[in-house]
């Protein structure tokens, strides 16, 4: 799933945008041709990584239905942990003076053990527009590298390819785990309610009935 998401976001679509895109700076804008299509292949490829599965998960109905299936308090642990995300990001890429961009990788780590694909694509997102403002400002560890504005986005891109193809692969495992394990127990139950009912009548078997009567004797004697 996820390789497939990487190589049509990541590779073929940008492709295709991005040929695009650079014959027509360089022929309109006399731009050498390789260098405006790295950039171009570069953006294209992280833009449509990063908040290509957050517009879908809004727009199909998955993030209002998983904040549903979710209970109160796991509500606010998902809004408490993305507010921690967009605070980290603030103090690494606004506040801080030292490069501190790896201490992001443990707060979107956290998110995606504890709310799984759609917690870590809303992290990114969230660090891409902080630390994309703070960069185009002058500010922050990526604009302390250089103050050449193409490196600067092609540092903060690399960045963000880095912490994207970490986390996201982490949660598309855990995804599959935790579906695998839904699923048995969904067998578990179907194969204990036929084993306990008739399959003609739907009735309970002898044995299931027998131990539904005992149980109850049980919990009489004991009241």
């Amino acid at each position: 799933m996820v390789g497939r998401f990487v190589l049509t976001c990541g590779i073929l679509a940008p492709s295709i945008s991005g040929f695009l895109g650079a014959a027509t700076a360089w022929y309109f804008f006399e731009q050498p041709f390789l260098s405006a299509l790295q950039t171009w292949l570069i953006s294209d490829a992280l833009g449509l990584l990063i908040f290509t599965p957050v517009f879908v998960a809004v727009f199909n109905g998955d993030m209002l239905r998983c904040m549903r299936e979710k209970r109160w308090t796991e509500r606010a642990e998902t809004i408490g942990l993305l507010a921690l995300i967009g605070l980290v990001a603030y103090l690494v890429f606004f506040i801080a003076h030292a490069p501190l961009l790896f201490v992001l990788f443990a707060p979107v780590m956290w998110i995606t053990f504890r709310v799984g694909r759609l917690g870590t694509k809303i992290s990114v997102m969230l660090i891409a527009i902080i630390g994309g403002c703070a960069t185009l400002r002058g500010m922050g560890p990526i604009a302390s590298f250089t103050q050449n504005h193409a490196q600067q986005a092609e540092l903060f891109q690399l960045f963000l390819a880095v912490l994207l193809l970490t986390c996201l692969p982490v949660a598309a495992d855990l995804s599959a785990r935790r579906r695998f394990t839904e699923d048995v127990v969904k067998r578990e139950k179907a194969m204990a309610l036929l084993a306990s009912t008739d399959s003609l009548t739907g009735l309970l078997s002898r044995s299931a009935f027998e131990a539904h009567v005992d149980k109850t004797l049980h919990d009489s004697s004991g009241s």
